[in-house]
């Protein structure tokens, strides 16, 4: 083969390659040589390196196809080893030549860093390949320290050969994996090398998903020698469970000096366990546990024992939920942490009588404490004066103290909580009028019953023994308005203080008198034959020259502890003085004048108390007298805003005190405004509707998400009233309810230019359709309609039905997420659909509709002007699938019809499939997702696919059956193993049964086949318990001859079954009639006598 490749490499070439002729001097060592026959060029093939390169750019001789080899000589080349490349510590070029192998692009900067103290990779998307280059060389790097791989998404193999990089080096200290979402399969190949390693000192596995069974693999590694200073396992999700499984590995190795579990769940049970484990360390510096939601006196008692760790110099509790005796268990130990430097409770729910026992601690020679936070803890004037007096002394002047507000030294402005909580209770019990009660009784009778001091759960047991339709929200805030001592177990109720208020507030209310045991009979009084009657012009009021309004009404004001209530000497503008014949009193006796309500008015709801002027005649502001000229002839002034609303919005916002929004301001201008998710107060929507009503720019106003009060539905209405320009509300997700949409479509039918509106997630119920509907009926021109995720049934859609005959002007009805099971109603709903040649899409999905509606579906496709069809998560399949496949070719304009996720064989996937063949079938998108297909399907949507007139079509589909069977399972053998698990469920060993010898029993006893509820009966009796879905799932499959309407259950069969599956199982013997005990006979009796002594 050798001489013949050389013949033909180095023959004639053709004329037109003289570029390729190669001179060879004569001096051309290898050429002697090859001709002496001590040198062979090599094979005479083509270099595999240039197979890409184009045949006339290579060099085809064969002294130039490979390059020579030095020959070694006998003995160095079969006695010695073949020399290995050699690479420099610092990784380099090993890291060059791994990437040139394993074809990946080398990263620069992890280059670079090679020969630098840190390698920094954040955010930087390393491949597994590239990573695997990476730690091959850096296992003998001698010069990074610290490598950062934050935010690179790392699988299981990457964690592999971390781990191995770990094993062999020693010059990491510190590796950073934050966010790299290894997971606990992850961290269990990166730490179980770790043990090997004695250089890495800091490891941050935070935002990893590690869980609990991540911690159980960083666990074992602590107990096989972990060496680690530094871990931070925040944000993985971390329980009591997993906390509790590593500090069973600190009996054996615990040298953590900073551990950081912030933003974990560790309050669960476990968390005393591994606390009371990590106190008895003698390396921790620093503990991180933030975030958890700590509470309660046990773990308390568990930090309490962390602050012995003589080594601690930063405990960090912040987030948490310590509050009261878990305080005062914690700073207990304060003096005996000698090296505490900083204690961070910030953000707990301290009180400031909490702060103040802290700060009176911290005053101690002992607590070398230098920085105490409490951000957002309210303190006193006390806490305050304590902290200038600790900075006076001498070891404390350099202490650091953070806190939040300061209370007590403002008094608050507003209605008193205690007076708006009870006559919300009082409006609430009053409103049933069968079974009334009375709070203020109840507090009362509780009173009397010397229960001054209530827990919190005892006094709401007694308010629903009442009957008072309270819910436990109100009581709870009534609860905490007369709050009693507290404790770090339950809350207390202080009904003293809440009888105390009552009588001031309701005086006349009392309990009955309790009779005597044995009264007395008492005579009768005498009857009065004539009353006397009083004479007119005499009396106590007309004999006062003036009066107070107290002294008047002395009702209105009860309220004797007010926060502003003024002195006597300011009390003489409220003087009245009344003449004889002129006076109000005078007239109000006699009837001639009325006061009014007497009730407090609106405007002073959000003033104290004291503050507001109660006498009934100074309820409303006096109104200016004008004068009789001015008000007869000149009208009243009013002042004009421009048609956008922008000024009149500033306006009424600042009459009213409210905060106005820049969103909706600058949008007065545009087409539209965005209000989503933007927690508009009530007392907000008359001033937007206001600001709306003459609006000539707006169109589409969304509302998503703004709970919508029925007030705030009241001035919706009256908005659609007199505007004319807005052509799109969406109000989904707003909560209205039945009563809001009642508020609104009342004025629906007046309003000309709304044609979208969005009802959708509103828990409208059918009486809400019903208003809309009614809306329809009178005239609103709605035409696009969501009514989606509002609990409809089919009574809703034969509302709507009603109103579109009258009215059908729909163009898009969405009925999404509802109940509408009624194959009837959809029918006739889709009747009136398909009269109207202005619909184009319905969506129907999540409604539970069965195959009885497909007929509903075939009607509607007679539209010729529908163009989409959302059917899916519902439940058609067979007949419903053929019924809609013999009229898609008369919707003439359908473009897409979605049955996804419906219970579809491939039989029925295959009929809608074939339709596509059609030309006349315009439908372009045919959704079919989760829905099995047969490997027919998919040739046959190739074919379709490749037609002219369906090249642009989608057509989705599920699962892909393979040709091969799958196999059957036998359903006999799985309900009788279930059966049989159901027998063997019970806890108790007593109970437990064996269904297969019960069957067994009842066939030994009549093999006949059982009716179905006498067969449920009879195993009842034996202590087999089945339910009727299982009972009938038995029938089916042992089916015996039919019995009144019923299948019986064929007990041959069922025996038959169980001796090929269960063959060890037998029928039990019969049980054997108990044995007669024969009675032995007695032994003849020694006779009496003379024959006694013989």
């Amino acid at each position: 083969m050798q001489p013949h490749s050389v013949e033909s490499s180095i023959g004639n070439l053709p004329e037109q390659w003289p570029s390729l002729e190669v001179v060879v001097p004569e001096e051309n060592k290898k050429k002697l040589l090859y001709e002496e026959g001590l040198y062979d060029p090599g094979s005479g093939e083509i270099c595999g390196k240039y197979i890409s390169v184009s045949a006339s750019s290579i060099l085809r001789h064969p002294y130039y196809n490979y390059p020579a080899i030095k020959d070694p000589g006998i003995e160095q080349a079969l006695l010695q080893p073949e020399r290995l490349l050699v690479y420099p510590d610092d990784g380099q070029e090993l890291y060059l030549a791994t990437c040139k192998e394993m074809n990946e692009c080398p990263v620069k900067s992890f280059y670079k860093g090679l020969l630098e103290d840190k390698i920094d990779l954040r955010y930087y998307c390393v491949s597994c390949k590239g990573l695997r280059a990476m730690t091959i060389a850096l296992r003998s790097n001698k010069t990074v320290k610290t490598f950062n791989l934050t935010d690179n998404f790392l699988n299981d193999d990457s964690s592999y050969h971390l781990g191995e990089m770990l094993l062999t080096n020693n010059t990491i200290t510190d590796l950073i994996l934050r966010g790299c979402r290894i997971g606990p399969t992850g961290v269990l190949r990166l730490v179980s090398s770790l043990p090997h390693n004695r250089g890495l000192k800091n490891l941050d596995l935070s935002y990893n998903q590690l869980g609990d069974e991540g911690v159980e693999h960083i666990a074992k590694a602590v107990f096989f020698g972990l060496d680690v200073k530094k871990i931070n396992l925040s944000y993985n999700n971390i329980t009591g469970k997993g906390v509790m499984v590593l500090s069973e590995s600190f009996d054996t190795h615990n040298k953590f000096t900073h551990i950081n579990l912030s933003w974990n769940k560790i309050f669960t049970p476990g968390t005393s366990a591994f606390l009371s484990k990590l106190s008895e360390s003698t390396c921790l510096q620093k503990l991180n546990l933030s975030w958890n939601s700590l509470s309660g006196a046990r773990l308390s008692l568990a930090l309490k024992d962390i602050l012995l760790c003589p080594l601690l110099r930063e405990l960090n509790l912040s987030n948490n939920k310590l509050e009261g005796e878990a305080i005062i268990n914690i700073i207990s130990n304060l003096g005996k942490a000698k090296k505490l430097v900083t204690l961070d409770l910030s953000y707990n729910p301290l009180t400031p009588e909490d702060a103040h026992k802290i700060l009176t601690k911290m005053m101690l020679t002992a607590v070398k404490v230098q920085n105490l936070h409490l951000d957002n803890v309210f303190v006193t004037g006390e806490f305050l004066t304590l902290l200038a007096r600790m900075k006076t002394m001498k070891s404390k002047k350099n202490v650091v103290v953070t806190y939040g507000g300061v209370v007590g030294g403002f008094k608050p402005k507003g209605p008193d909580i205690r007076e708006l909580v009870l006559n919300r209770i009082e409006y609430l019990t009053k409103k049933s009028k069968k079974h009334p009660t009375d709070i203020a009784l109840i507090a009362l009778q509780l009173q009397k019953d010397n229960r001054s001091i209530m827990n919190v759960k005892d006094f709401i047991d007694v308010i629903d023994a009442s009957g008072a339709p309270l819910n436990e929200d109100l009581i709870e805030e009534l609860c905490s308005t007369f709050p009693g001592p507290k404790t770090a177990k339950f809350r207390t109720v202080n009904i003293d203080v809440m009888v105390e208020y009552i009588k001031r507030k309701w005086p006349d209310r009392k309990l009955p008198p309790t009779p005597p045991p044995e009264p007395e009979p008492e005579p009768e009084p005498p009857k009065e034959t004539k009353s006397p009657k009083s004479k007119k012009g005499k009396g106590k009021n007309n004999e006062i020259g003036s009066m107070t309004i107290k002294e008047l009404y002395p009702k209105q004001f009860d309220d004797e502890v007010s926060s502003e209530e003024l002195p006597e000497s300011e009390w003489s503008s409220l003087i009245i003085e009344t003449q004889i014949g002129l006076s109000k009193v005078k007239l109000h006796q006699e009837g001639l004048y009325d006061p009014g309500s007497g009730e407090i008015c609106a405007h002073y709801i959000a003033c104290s108390s004291s503050s507001v002027l109660r006498h009934p005649y100074y309820n409303y502001p006096a109104i200016r007298d004008p004068g009789i000229v001015n008000a007869l002839t000149k009208p009243q002034l009013t002042r004009t805003f421009e048609d956008d609303g922008r000024e009149l919005y500033l306006h009424l916002c600042k009459e009213t005190g409210l905060c106005p929004m820049r969103s909706f301001y600058n949008s007065l201008l545009d087409n539209k405004i965005d209000l989503r998710y933007y927690g508009i107060h009530s007392k907000a929507f008359p001033i937007i509707t206001a600001a709306l009503s003459q609006n000539k720019y707006v169109k589409i106003l969304d509302l998503t998400d703004n709970w919508i009060s029925n007030d705030g539905c009241f001035h919706i209405g009256e908005l659609l009233i007199s505007n004319r320009t807005l052509t799109e509300l969406i109000l989904s997700g707003c909560r209205i309810g039945p009563e809001g949409a009642k508020r609104i479509c009342c004025s629906l039918h007046m309003n000309r230019s709304l044609t979208k509106l969005d009802l959708s997630k509103n828990d409208l119920l059918d009486e809400g359709v019903n208003y809309l509907a009614t809306a329809i009926m009178r005239g609103a021109d709605i035409v696009e309609l969501n009514l989606s995720k509002n609990k409809l049934t089919y009574h809703s859609v034969l509302a709507l039905c009603e109103a579109f005959e009258i009215k059908n002007k729909l163009s898009h009805l969405d009925l999404s997420w509802n109940s509408i099971i009624s194959s009837k109603a959809v029918l006739r709903l889709c009747t009136y659909l398909s009269d109207n040649k202005n619909f184009r899409e319905l969506d129907m999905s999540w409604n539970g509709l069965d195959s009885s509606s497909g007929v509903a579906i075939k009607v509607l496709l007679l539209n010729p002007k529908i163009e989409k069809i959302v059917l899916c998560n519902n439940r058609l399949h067979g007949e419903a699938i053929t019924s809609i496949a013999q009229n898609l070719h008369k919707a003439k304009k359908l473009q897409s019809l979605n049955l996804s996720y419906n219970p579809l064989t491939p039989k029925d996937a295959m009929v809608l499939l074939l339709c596509l063949k059609d030309r006349r079938v315009k439908l372009r998108e045919l959704y079919l997702h989760d829905v099995i297909v047969e490997q027919e399907f998919m040739q046959i949507r190739e074919e379709v696919l490749s037609l002219n007139f369906r090249k642009e079509s989608i057509i989705t589909h599920g699962y892909v059956r393979p040709r091969k069977p799958l196999p059957k399972f036998d359903a006999r053998e799985l309900i009788l193993k279930r059966i049989q698990a159901v027998g063997n469920s019970s806890k108790t060993k007593a109970n437990r049964v064996d269904a297969a010898l019960i069957f067994l029993k009842l066939h030994s006893k009549d093999p006949r086949p059982v009716n179905v509820k006498e067969f449920a009966a009879t195993v009842a009796r034996l202590g087999l318990k089945l339910n009727e879905d299982l009972v009938k799932e038995l029938s089916e499959v042992f089916r015996g001859p039919k019995h009144d309407k019923y299948f019986s259950i064929d007990l041959n069969g069922i025996v038959e079954f169980i001796r090929r599956l269960w063959p060890e199982k037998q029928t039990p013997p019969p049980t054997p009639p108990p044995e007669e005990k024969q009675v032995a006979n007695p032994p003849p009796k020694a006779k009496k006598g003379k024959n006694k002594k013989k």
